[in-house]
This record gives structure tokens, sequence and C-alpha cells, in this order.
């Protein structure tokens, strides 16, 4: 059984579908870290944030190989810098070449705690669209205002789990590009 199904050619869930690299990589819901070690070689610096501290450990030993290249962040992203959270615009850079966010449902608030490093940044995204109902154009219309232009994963993931109860198909994955238009409106 593969573990990483779905990171398949064919899934809607699809963070990235060819190489990718540059200088700055966020990891937002890093997990087990997976996707960061898969590109760990492909960017001078990766953070990876991820609240569950569960996983802190385990990041921690899994990328003490790639000594200070690699910052974990044990907080949840947010839009606000509190104990627990940190924003993007927090972050010690001054833009981020390729943002992977999968934080179950919080992609929106964070998205809006990162105006000023994603308006600045000239990278791509893959933002999980699925968590929540409306997430999809949401985040899409956010990722706009930013200078984004956007589109989204193959396919359609059922998801079960909402607050409604209703079982729903959406887009898996909001992808996006910088086309350096920019509205200052939100």
């Amino acid at each position: 059984m593969n573990l990483l199904w779905e990171q398949q050619a064919d899934s809607p869930h699809l963070y990235v579908d060819g190489p990718i690299s540059g200088n700055v990589l966020i990891d937002a819901g890093t997990c087990e870290g997976n996707f960061a070690l898969r590109f760990v070689d492909s960017f001078q610096q990766l953070y990876l944030i991820e609240g569950d501290s569960r996983w802190a450990e385990v990041l921690r030993k899994t990328f003490s190989p790639f000594g200070d290249r690699v910052h974990i962040i044990d907080k949840f992203l947010s839009r606000y810098d509190t104990d627990d959270s940190i924003r993007l615009d927090s972050l010690p850079i001054s833009s981020v070449d390729f943002l992977k966010m999968d934080i179950e449902g919080a992609e929106v608030d964070a998205l809006l705690g990162g105006k000023r490093l994603l308006q600045r940044s000239h990278g791509h995204a893959a933002i999980c669209a699925y968590h929540r109902k409306n997430d999809e154009e949401n985040i899409r219309f956010i990722l706009r205002k930013y200078g984004y232009q956007t589109n989204t994963s193959n396919g359609y993931m059922c998801f079960v789990y909402d607050q409604d109860g209703i079982a729903e198909l959406r887009r898996g994955i909001v992808y996006a590009e910088k086309i350096d238009k920019v509205d200052d409106s939100l």
C-alpha cells in the first residue's frame, strides 16, 4: 500500500506535479515532513511550520542533517501572532518562492496573515481548499488580490468531515502563480 497515494499524478490532492526550486520554501502543515524532504535539496532555506507538537521531535531528527537551512517552527500558521501561532508576515524572510499550505481549514486565515510577504513575493503556491465549505472561492479571491493567478487541481475530493455534516465534492488544491498585479483593497 502506498502511504502517499494522495500525491500520485492523478490525485486531486497533488501539491506539485514536477520539479520546483528556489531560495525559500514554506511548508505549512508539515506533518511528518514528506513534502519538504522531497525538495530539501532544491531550496536554499526551508521553513517548516507545524503546530501539532507530536511532530516537533520527529521533524528535528529528520531534518537535522540539513543544519541551519531548515527552520522548524512549532506553531500554527494564522492571521495573528500569539504564543501558539505565527503569521507568514512575521517570518524572517523577504519573499517566498514556493508556499505549500495544508493546515486543516485555517488556510484562509493564514493567507490573511501573509499579505505583505505574498504581495512582494514572485513565487508559486499550492493551498488546500477542501477543508471548509467555500474555501476554494475565498482562497482564490485572496490570492488574486495579492497579485496571483489561480487554478485548481483536477478532479474532486469527497469531504465528509465538514461542520454541517453534509458530504460534498470539492477541489483539493488551489494553485497560484504571481502575475504582479496587486489589489491593495484587502
